[in-house]
C-alpha cells in the first residue's frame, strides 16, 4: 500500500490540471476484503494488526506528502454476506477467489466474524486517535457504511443480484450507485454517529445553515466552534467551510464521489 500512496502523490504532482499546493484533495480508501479473502492461508500476514499498520503506513505517507487533502478510509464490509449470492457461476467464483470466508460452519463462520470485526474496530480506533489529525489542512474519517451492510432483497425476499458483477462478488453499477450515496451521506455525519450499513432508495444528504461542512474528528466534537483555531474552518480539513461560491463545488465533489468509487473498484 506504500507504493501506491507514493505513486498516488507523483500522479497528482505531475498532472497539470492539478494545482498541487493549493487544490483541495478528496482521496477516497477502500481496502481489505482480499486480506481477508485470504485470512486462513496465512492468519498472521493477514491478521487485523497487519492489515491496519499497513494502512496507516499509507495514510502517513499521504499525510505527509498531500497538502489540502482528506482521506475517507471506508471501514471493509463484512466479506461472508456476500455468501447468501449461491448459483453454479456465483459458488465457482466465491470458491476461487474467497474461499477462505464462503460455505463455513457455524463454528468457523463466528471466527470469521470476528476477525473481520477486529479488522473494523482496529482501523476505527487508529483513525479517530488523532494522529492524522495533526496538521492544519490533513485529515482521514474512517467511513462506517459498509460494517453492517447486507446484501439487499427483491420483493420475494431474494439477494439481489442486481447489486453485483457477474462474478457475485464485486458491485454493479447500480451498486456502486448505492454504496456512493452511502458514502457520501456518511460525510455529512458527524463522526460518533455514522450510519453503519446502507439503505437502497436514500437520497443524498446536504450540509445544514448550522454545520454548513464535512464532518471529521475535529469539527464532530462537542463544543466544536469554526474559527476558534486560526483559519482551520475555512481553509483545511477541520472545517471544510461551504459559503455561496463553495457550495457548488461540494456538489462537484459528490458527484465525484460517486464516479471515483466506481472507478476504485472496477480497478481492483
Amino acid at each position: 500500500m506504500t507504493l501506491q500512496a507514493e505513486r498516488l502523490v507523483k500522479k497528482m504532482r505531475s498532472d497539470p490540471a492539478i494545482d498541487f499546493q493549493n487544490d483541495w484533495k478528496l482521496v477516497t480508501l477502500l481496502i481489505g476484503a482480499n486480506d481477508l479473502c485470504d485470512w486462513c492461508k496465512n492468519n498472521r500476514l493477514y491478521s487485523p494488526k497487519a492489515y491496519v499498520d499497513n494502512v496507516m503506513a499509507a495514510l502517513k505517507i499521504l499525510q505527509q506528502k498531500l497538502p489540502r487533502t482528506l482521506v475517507n478510509v471506508v471501514g471493509v464490509l463484512n466479506v461472508p454476506e456476500v455468501g447468501v449470492l449461491r448459483g453454479p457461476v456465483c459458488d465457482a467464483f466465491h470458491l476461487l477467489f474467497c474461499d477462505c470466508a464462503m460455505f463455513l460452519n457455524n463454528k468457523d463462520k463466528a471466527k470469521f466474524t470476528k476477525v473481520t470485526q477486529d479488522y473494523q474496530r482496529l482501523l476505527e480506533t487508529r483513525i479517530k486517535s488523532g494522529e492524522l489529525d495533526l496538521k492544519p489542512d490533513f485529515t482521514a474519517v474512517l467511513q462506517p457504511f459498509l460494517h453492517k451492510t447486507r446484501v439487499p432483497l427483491t420483493m420475494k425476499g431474494e439477494p439481489d443480484i442486481t447489486y453485483f458483477s457477474p462474478d457475485c462478488f464485486h458491485l454493479s453499477s447500480k451498486g456502486h450507485a448505492t454504496a456512493a450515496i452511502g458514502l457520501w451521506n456518511n460525510m455529512m455525519e458527524p463522526v460518533g454517529t455514522k450510519k453503519t450499513a446502507w439503505v437502497p432508495g436514500s437520497r443524498l444528504s446536504c450540509p445544514t445553515r448550522g454545520k454548513p461542512y464535512i464532518f471529521t474528528n475535529v469539527n464532530s466534537k462537542k463544543g466544536f466552534q469554526p474559527g476558534r483555531i486560526g483559519n482551520l474552518y475555512k481553509s483545511s480539513s477541520a472545517g471544510f467551510s461551504i459559503n455561496k461560491q463553495s457550495s457548488l463545488h461540494l456538489v462537484i465533489i459528490g458527484a465525484l464521489v460517486v464516479s471515483l468509487f466506481a472507478s476504485f473498484q472496477a480497478l481492483n
